[in-house]
């Protein structure tokens, strides 16, 4: 947070696209993550993983979300340290402010009593046992101008990114999530060629991109779901999918109870 945004943006737009845009927006902060990690249950949490934050158009958010963040990041930078722990709590108490955006999040949040929580529905769920990150936290209209390899390639090389996965990672090894969730195969991609999972494609329902299996972050095992970005566009799942997805998910774990061999 004490990183010049719209510098590391300037930069990462020529670095992150093959057209020499990523299309990141340089006005807004970085999101590390969005939602209660001080109090999830630890080891009994799903981390909801994608490409970057979508920017929204609406007025409301900006006025709402984006400009306050980034006046609390700019009064950081010039030495007010109370304005970072506001940050942080605005990222926090993101569930319970109006700018959450449950268009979104509802998507997941369907599936998540059913995959592991059924006394949960899809937004108290977000209270004690969901939180997200994205792979790059900077906001953007449309994530299709990000190119996974150079995403990937970008963690080692780039001090913003550098910074951000060893803190994706802090993260995770803190709240030891039982489940990783990758909405989205362009975030899925990025994510395979950063970390490595032992993934299972499922044939069932390989038009969906669905995959089952394990990755390894701060020395513990996590099982991993991964499917196509919810939408309504041809090959990707919607919400009616979700009981399917559940069904083939309890299937694969219980024929894979004792975890990878790392």
């Amino acid at each position: 947070m004490s990183r010049d945004h719209r510098e590391d943006v300037d930069r990462l737009n020529v670095l992150l696209s093959g057209s020499g845009d990523a299309k990141l927006a340089r006005d807004v902060p970085p999101a590390l993550f969005t939602g209660d990690i001080d109090s999830v249950e630890r080891g009994n949490c799903i981390c909801l993983i994608g490409i970057n934050p979508g920017l929204s158009d609406k007025p409301e958010k900006h006025e709402q979300e984006y400009i306050p963040a980034e006046r609390m990041i700019s009064r950081f930078r010039s030495g007010d340290e109370s304005a970072y722990s506001e940050y942080i709590d605005s990222r926090l108490r993101y569930f319970d402010r109006p700018y959450a955006n449950w268009r979104h999040f509802d998507k997941s949040g369907r599936g998540y009593p059913g995959l592991a929580f059924p006394g949960q529905d899809k937004r108290s769920v977000w209270k004690r046992n969901a939180f997200a990150m994205d792979i790059v936290p900077y906001f953007s209209r449309d994530a299709r101008s990000l190119d996974s390899r150079r995403v990937a390639e970008s963690t080692k090389t780039d001090p913003s990114m550098e910074n951000h996965l060893r803190a994706m990672k802090e993260i995770i090894s803190m709240t030891r999530p039982k489940i990783i969730h990758l909405n989205g195969s362009h975030g899925t991609h990025t994510f395979e060629r950063i970390l490595s999972p032992e993934f299972e494609l499922q044939e069932k329902f390989r038009d969906y991109k669905l995959k089952f299996g394990f990755v390894e972050i701060g020395g513990r095992s996590i099982k991993v779901i991964a499917h196509n970005q919810f939408a309504s566009w041809q090959n990707n799942p919607n919400k009616e999918h979700w009981p399917m997805f559940i069904e083939e998910w309890r299937r694969w774990c219980s024929e894979n109870e004792q975890g990878p061999a790392y």
